[in-house]
């Protein structure tokens, strides 16, 4: 058997945080967990995490969330619709 490791770290106030798994959400461009910063994930700790994407509202009404690799991606020659974003 292999050594158990917590999932939680100490922080400088003796608090445990977890260390995986906080403020994360899929870019619907290419499926990869981006960081979310800010919120309550981090309010436990000092580090200055940022945010890896955004949400776009699109000419079609749409809404999705894309890292900013997908974002680099989408056409910028016309307006953008849901069917590029599943392109990616």
């Amino acid at each position: 058997m292999g050594v158990w490791q917590s999932p939680f770290r100490r922080n400088a106030y003796s608090a445990a945080v977890p260390t995986e798994g906080m403020a994360t959400r899929p870019c619907d461009g290419c499926d990869r967990d981006v960081s979310i910063a800010g919120g309550i994930a981090n309010i436990w700790t000092l580090e200055k995490d940022t945010t890896d994407g955004l949400t776009l509202e699109l000419a079609d009404g749409t809404e999705h969330f894309l890292c900013y690799d997908c974002i680099e991606r989408l056409p910028d020659d016309r307006e953008v619709t849901a069917e590029d974003v599943a392109a990616l």
